[in-house]
């Protein structure tokens, strides 16, 4: 079985740090795409790919008391490692502030779902909930 490396011509593509930057400030510009701006931040902050950030739930980021957690624990990922308990994501307190006002925004209307332990997946909680 050939290697990934063996296998590709090319580098996976990547967005520049001025692609990152600017799509930051896009997203970040107007209210109605602040559920966006958080997810495209998310991504950025933490690495996480797509199928791990949808795997997330409402109670894996945020407490009991409705504020974002420091830490996430991951539960579907790359199986590199046996340990589930070694998969955790730290989230950068810029990273927060921007959750905690997602969590308290009333046009996404999560404040009763961040504070709940039921699980529901954010994605679908913030697109159903918002629209």
């Amino acid at each position: 079985m050939a290697h990934y490396a063996d296998r590709i011509n090319t580098a996976p593509w990547t967005l520049t740090d001025r692609e990152q930057r600017l799509l930051m400030k896009i997203t970040g510009e107007h209210r109605s795409g602040f559920r966006d701006h958080v997810i495209i931040a998310t991504a950025l902050a933490t690495g996480l790919r797509s199928h791990e950030l949808l795997a997330l739930d409402v109670g894996d980021v945020f407490g009991p008391d409705g504020r974002s957690r420091r830490r996430l624990r991951l539960r579907v990922f790359k199986r590199s490692n046996d340990d589930p308990g070694s998969q955790e994501v730290i989230l950068p307190d810029s990273l927060r502030a921007k959750l905690d006002k997602l969590c308290r925004s009333p046009r996404a209307n999560l404040v009763s779902s961040c504070s709940e332990s039921d699980i529901i997946n954010p994605a679908r909680a913030i697109i159903h909930k918002s629209q």
